[in-house]
């Protein structure tokens, strides 16, 4: 909670070993979700003004043990990677995926498996599950939304091995 006078704002907290009050003459708001905003009386409004749709849900992942030798790397679906080796060779990445999701081996809304470098050889960051209509307030939305990207984590990771060169060693972090 968040208690507001002039000058000092008191933010309650709750903690291992109970509530505690903390006072500030300012307060960031590093909820992530505006809560401390919302309960210091700040307006605030969720969704787009057309429909209230919330971007989706999503998780990202990283994979190991990818062979730069012949990895791809890409940003997204207007990417145009070519796979460069194998079965699909020289067929644009986002084409795979497209083909992949329509035979039901991605999920449902992934049409695009994004694989962005990181710091380190070896390893890509995964962008790719996605789930819509998830109210980001509600525990109970974000708790089935986290077990159902779980999920879609895992067929992205398959389909990683199975159809992307470099690819076929590759463990989820």
């Amino acid at each position: 909670d968040i208690v507001s006078d002039e000058n000092v704002h008191t933010v309650i907290l709750t903690t291992q070993k109970g509530l505690c009050a903390v006072e500030a003459k300012v307060v960031i708001d590093c909820t992530g979700d505006g809560q401390a905003a919302v309960l210091a009386g700040a307006e605030y409004k969720v969704g787009r003004d057309s429909d209230g749709r919330v971007q989706p849900c999503t998780l990202e992942f990283t994979v190991t043990d990818v062979d730069e030798s012949i990895a791809i790397t890409a940003w997204g679906g207007s990417d145009p990677v070519k796979i460069p080796a194998g079965k699909f060779e020289g067929m644009e990445y986002r084409e795979l995926c497209k083909l992949k999701n329509r035979e039901g081996e991605l999920p449902e809304n992934v049409t695009i498996v994004r694989l962005h470098r990181t710091f380190y050889d070896g390893e890509r960051s995964v962008n790719a599950t996605q789930i819509n209509g998830i109210d980001g307030t509600c525990p109970f939305d974000v708790a089935s939304a986290e077990v159902d990207l779980r999920q879609q984590i895992s067929l992205c990771h398959k389909f990683l091995k199975n159809y992307v060169p470099g690819f076929e060693n590759c463990t989820v972090k």
